[in-house]
């Protein structure tokens, strides 16, 4: 695990853009090398997940139906339907949201699960095709990283 620190508006998300190649332009430069050679954007999309900081759910789905959802979209044809629903599962226990799975996300007029319940479900909804590689942002990461389980997953994970 790489951890990038620094204070507040010091360029550390700017970083992690121009590293997960979200930010591209004249005014970036340099070459990226993975296990000594250089790839290119599909690769990189291929075997990485970009965590963002805002949750972006669609508040009339359950946790599971989320996280259902997130697998049919991101994982591969060739995952049987029995696969998806197996990683769902497994995502809601390693995320403590076994207790909400029939909740609502909730919108601002409909009461559902809590801001820190709403980031796990965003993490886990990424973290679904079991990535190489993960960019965060830092307040997740220390979201996460307090919450036990996660840290485990994430160990037990990488090596992978």
């Amino acid at each position: 695990m790489l951890a990038i620190m620094g204070p507040s508006g010091c360029g550390k998300t700017t970083l992690l853009n121009i590293l997960s190649r979200r930010l591209k332009g004249e005014s970036v430069g340099g070459d990226q090398m993975l296990a000594g050679s250089s790839f290119d954007d599909a690769t990189l999309r291929a075997i990485s997940t970009y965590v963002e900081q805002e949750d972006h759910l669609i508040g009339s789905l359950t946790v599971k139906e989320t996280l259902l959802f997130a697998a049919k979209l991101a994982l591969p044809g060739t995952v049987s339907p029995r696969e998806r629903e197996q990683r769902a599962e497994d995502m809601l226990r390693e995320f403590g949201l076994v207790s909400v799975k029939d909740t609502k996300i909730g919108t601002p007029l409909q009461r559902g699960i809590s801001g820190g319940q709403k980031r796990r479900v965003t993490t886990a909804s990424q973290l679904i095709t079991l990535p190489k590689i993960i960019f965060l942002g830092s307040h997740i990461l220390l979201l996460l990283l307090t919450f036990r389980r996660t840290h485990i997953w994430i160990r037990q994970h990488s090596s992978t």
